[in-house]
C-alpha cells in the first residue's frame, strides 16, 4: 500500500521529471486512498468530469479533489496541505463552495493536517442550499490517526452505512438537526 509520488494522470507523466516532491499531491492522493478504501460508494477525483461552474457563457470545470456519490447525496472534499493548518483563507473557502454548488453537494470539506495543537476540526457554516461546511485536521503521523478521523468525519455527513456508537468513533464536528 501506499500513494505512488507520480503524477496520476497520463498528462502530467508527460511532463519533465524533477526531483522536487510534490507533497500536496502526495498528500491529496493518500486522502483520497483512503475515503476510497472506508467507502462503498464511489469515489474519484473531480478533474475531467466535465462539470461545470458556468451554465452559460464560457467554459469553466469545477475540479475537486475527492467526490463522493452515496445514497445520502454528493460530498465534496479539498485536500490542502499546507504551513497554516486549519486557518481558511476565502479563496480556499470560495473554491470549496464553488464545487459544492457545481455537484449540488449536500456536505463539503477542507481535509487539512493538524499542525498545531489548536487546529481542530470545525463547522464553517451551511450555505442558502443547506449545504454544511466543516474543516477536518487530520494527524499525519499516524496513517490508523488519519483513518479514524475521516471515518469519522464521513459518518457525520453520512456517507458510509458505519454507526458511530458500533466503531467508538467521535466526531468533533458541531452536529447541526438538518432535515
Amino acid at each position: 500500500k501506499g500513494v505512488s509520488a507520480l503524477p496520476e494522470d497520463a498528462f502530467d507523466r508527460e511532463q519533465p521529471a524533477s526531483v522536487w516532491i510534490n507533497v500536496e499531491a502526495i498528500f491529496e492522493q493518500a486522502v483520497r486512498k483512503l475515503v476510497a478504501e472506508l467507502l462503498s460508494s464511489p469515489v474519484h477525483a473531480g478533474r475531467g468530469d466535465s462539470v461545470q461552474l458556468l451554465r452559460d457563457g464560457e467554459s469553466l470545470e469545477a475540479d475537486p479533489d475527492i467526490v463522493i456519490h452515496h445514497a445520502e447525496g454528493t460530498v465534496i472534499i479539498d485536500a490542502k496541505y499546507r504551513r497554516h493548518g486549519t486557518d481558511v483563507s476565502r479563496p480556499e473557502l470560495y473554491q470549496l463552495m464553488a464545487h459544492a454548488l457545481a455537484y449540488e453537494a449536500r456536505h463539503a470539506a477542507l481535509v487539512t493536517p493538524r499542525i498545531r495543537a489548536t487546529d481542530t476540526d470545525r463547522f464553517l457554516g451551511i450555505d442558502s442550499r443547506d449545504c454544511i461546511y466543516d474543516v477536518v485536521a487530520v494527524d499525519t503521523h499516524s496513517a490508523d490517526l488519519l483513518r479514524t478521523q475521516l471515518e469519522a468525519w464521513l459518518v457525520h455527513c453520512g456517507a458510509t452505512a458505519v454507526d458511530p456508537a458500533d466503531s467508538g468513533l467521535v466526531s468533533s464536528l458541531r452536529v447541526r438537526a438538518h432535515d
